[in-house]
């Protein structure tokens, strides 16, 4: 079923020209499937979702924001834990608590980082490099 919520990304989209990915693209596919499904189903409805891809030398970073009202510091460190959920900073879409674990195994397969930050502003940023 699909769902009524609405999100905005034409004007918070930044990707950097000339960038390449090594490694699995099968798995680069599942990392950003897994990071897009995080950001709507937990954005507060009715906001942008960022998308942000950058360059740092040879390495590539892929970050992608929401505002999540409700998430906490102690969340974002915890939030990469199997089975982990942050039930009351989450909207109703539900889920069980393995999507971004398993973001985690997919970047540190590639031999990555993958991490979250929480702004001032409740925006939740998760960034793999």
């Amino acid at each position: 079923m699909m769902s009524n919520r609405f999100y905005q990304f034409n004007d918070n989209v930044f990707i950097e020209e000339s960038i390449d990915i090594n490694g699995s693209e099968e798995d680069v596919r599942k990392l950003l499937a897994i990071l897009f499904d995080n950001a709507i189903k937990y954005a507060k409805e009715g906001t942008d979702i960022g998308i942000k891809v950058t360059k740092h030398g040879r390495l590539a970073t892929v970050t992608i924001s929401n505002v999540a009202e409700n998430m906490t510091e102690e969340h974002c460190k915890r939030m990469f834990d199997r089975f982990y959920r942050a039930d009351s900073s989450r909207g109703s879409g539900g889920g069980f608590g393995i999507g971004l674990a398993m973001a985690q195994a997919i970047v540190l397969s590639h031999n990555g980082k993958i991490g979250a930050e929480l702004s001032d502003d409740k925006v939740l940023s998760i960034s793999a490099t």
